[in-house]
């Protein structure tokens, strides 16, 4: 069996497989009873919620494939908070939004689709349009002269920080009822826009050596989650990481390892835990697991990460194995 026909069996045995939670359970918004429950697209579930000038949307599950999802619209501007938990939101002007940032924008009372990518997907929207969106700006004025800066509508994103996440968990665990859900929802917002002000602020004055700091750590953060995709490159970091290439391999510069020495001591670990627990799977197939040229080629590299050769340690591996099948029995 070829790697391509064992990787679409594994992703048909996955997608088989029944979810053991509802989705819809674990959403942040499902506890306010006002909220509008839908499905956009098979695997994804949306919760929307209007209170006076005040909107809230999530939306959670897995895109299928592209995914365009219409924000509700007013009879004037909402300035929104998109905070990104997980994949990535493309808006029309092609800004994107990923994982772990939060970012704020403005939309005019017309249509305004978002694209979400082919992905685990949960993302949370606060909008403020009237009275509290004009009141909000006056309390902010760093706010609101980034928007008066800038011609497209959408801020720089940041880090969602450990503030915000304790802000809408607390949000989420209150009991929020008819009277209370308004004033209670308002406070939240109002606290996670200060903090992104704070941060948007706070970034705009970093250095050239924190910005690269900052840009080594999350690309660790990728390479860990991706290293098992093929094609994973320095563009194809650097552009989900929203950074440009040169800027990625200047933040790797003084390390003990650049990027590429990364990804290859990632799978190669990745190999070594197949080779002890995966005997069915022969060197050959680990190989291309891993995205090496050949069998030699993993060889040659394995050996000089661990040195040993991936067959002595698949040997050391074997008694393990013999040892679960036995518990097993």
């Amino acid at each position: 069996m070829s790697q391509k026909e064992r990787s679409l069996l594994w992703k048909q045995v996955l997608s088989a497989r029944p979810d053991p939670r509802d989705i819809r359970n674990t959403m942040h918004l499902s506890v306010f009873s006002q909220g509008g429950m839908s499905s956009p697209a098979e695997g994804m579930h949306m919760i929307e919620s209007q209170m006076e000038d005040i909107t809230i949307l999530e939306i959670k599950g897995k895109a299928p494939h592209l995914q365009a999802v219409a924000l509700p619209l007013r009879s004037n501007e909402i300035l929104w908070l998109c905070i990104q938990l997980h994949g990535k939101t493309v808006f029309p002007n092609g800004v994107s939004s990923y994982a772990d940032k939060v970012l704020s924008f403005i939309t005019n009372p017309s249509s305004y689709s978002l694209t979400l990518a082919e992905d685990r997907q949960w993302v949370l929207f606060f909008g403020l349009s009237g009275t509290s969106r004009l009141q909000l700006l006056a309390e902010l004025p760093s706010l609101r002269q980034a928007y008066e800066k800038q011609q497209k509508n959408i801020l720089q994103a940041v880090s969602i920080s450990y503030l915000e996440r304790q802000i809408i968990e607390g949000l989420c665990k209150k009991a929020l009822g008819p009277f209370n859900a308004l004033y209670q929802t308002g406070v939240a917002i109002g606290k996670l826009f200060d903090n992104y002000t704070f941060q948007l602020t706070k970034a705009r004055a970093l250095s050239t050596e924190e910005l690269l700091i900052q840009t080594y750590h999350r690309a660790l953060a990728y390479v860990q989650e991706h290293y098992l995709s093929e094609g994973l490159t320095r563009d194809k970091i650097a552009e989900e990481l929203g950074v440009s290439p040169r800027n990625l391999t200047r933040a790797f510069e003084g390390r003990d390892k650049g990027l590429k020495a990364t990804i290859l001591i990632a799978r190669l670990y990745k190999g070594r835990e197949l080779l002890q627990t995966q005997h069915a799977l022969s060197i050959e197939e680990i190989s291309r697991m891993l995205h090496f040229w050949d069998s030699k080629h993993f060889a040659v590299q394995y050996k000089k990460c661990f040195h040993r050769s991936p067959r002595e340690d698949r040997k050391e591996g074997m008694p393990l194995i013999k040892k679960l099948i036995d518990k097993k029995r």
